[in-house]
């Protein structure tokens, strides 16, 4: 597979860009380019949020060389069918006709392929998009984010779904309060409980968790990122989202017990 000169970010991403440290992004840079060179997958193991957006990037990196070895085909067939080159004097010229025809030809050779890159300019900035956003897990990923932020067309009709939301759901509301209320005094925040995070509470209950495992991840990744300098990245759903179970592991590994509450609000 041939490889373009180049990859693209696109501006889509720049909100998510915000998101991350100097740090994190140059890391997350380096990575793109050394997978884009080399193949080269990164181990951002220890990282959730990297982890996260390196696997959307990654998608985008791998359409565009499709995209553009589709084009060094396509163009390559194309030469292959536009005649014999200018200086073969062999090349059969059998009539006027006959030449017409040919330049007529290369006239409607040229302007596909000019219609191609006009398509490929295109699909960068829109089609690409497009379909990166009807990807099943970039939907999942952006169905989450979306909601967490509050990002909603319809004022009205979200408030309407978040009404809907609490009163079927009333017996959780108040688990969830305490939870958000240990993560405000442990770490100085103020986050405040949101619909979207409730079906993900649930379906951790539902496997066995406890208000112990919560407050074990809220210990060590708070601590974690305030050493860091990172104390901006805190944030809810990184902590009790898809890698909840991961950041349990990662804190037991880390020395983290349900009995080390040291710096845990009384």
């Amino acid at each position: 597979m041939k490889k373009p000169k180049a990859i693209y970010l696109y501006l889509d991403n720049y909100d998510e860009f915000e998101l991350l440290s100097r740090e994190q992004l140059g890391d997350l840079i380096m990575a793109l380019l050394e997978y884009a060179e080399s193949g080269e997958l990164p181990d951002f193991s220890g990282d959730g949020m990297l982890t996260m957006k390196f696997k959307g990037l990654k998608k985008q990196v791998d359409r565009d060389f499709e995209k553009y070895n589709d084009i060094c085909k396509k163009r390559s067939e194309a030469g292959k069918k536009g005649g014999a080159p200018k200086k073969n004097k062999n090349a059969a010229k059998t009539s006027n006709s006959l030449s017409k025809q040919a330049n007529d030809n290369k006239t409607n050779q040229y302007e596909e392929e000019y219609k191609e890159e006009e398509e490929y300019e295109e699909d960068k900035e829109y089609k690409e998009d497009k379909e990166y956003k009807e990807d099943k897990e970039y939907k999942e990923d952006k169905e989450y984010e979306e909601e967490y932020e509050m990002e909603c067309d319809d004022k009205n009709e979200y408030e309407a779904q978040s009404a809907d939301s609490r009163a079927s759901s009333d017996h959780i509301i108040p688990f969830i309060s305490d939870i958000y209320d240990y993560l405000n005094r442990y770490a100085d925040t103020c986050f405040s409980p949101l619909p979207s995070m409730q079906s993900i509470f649930e379906d951790h209950l539902e496997d066995g968790h406890t208000a112990d495992d919560f407050k074990l991840v809220i210990r060590y990744m708070c601590d974690d990122w305030i050493s860091k300098g990172l104390r901006a990245l805190i944030n809810p759903y990184v902590m009790f989202g898809p890698s909840f179970r991961e950041n349990i592991e990662r804190a037991k590994r880390n020395g983290y017990t349900y009995q080390n509450k040291t710096k845990a609000p009384v």
